[in-house]
């Protein structure tokens, strides 16, 4: 993400939407990442998931 972050800076586009943009899109990867369940990780969210497996870095 923070690449993507830094290719934005390097195109200056670092107007208010573009901005808005990857804050949604970070928000959108948190969720996923942290507050998502799935019946198939044993009702956890990933991240849940991976550290109760040691899977987490």
């Amino acid at each position: 993400m923070e690449a993507l972050h830094r290719r934005v800076g390097e195109l200056e586009l670092g107007n208010a939407l573009v901005r808005e943009v990857l804050a949604l899109i970070d928000e959108c990867i948190h969720w996923c990442n942290y507050d998502r369940i799935k019946q198939s990780l044993d009702v956890m969210s990933p991240v849940q998931y991976w550290l109760s497996h040691g899977l987490a870095a």
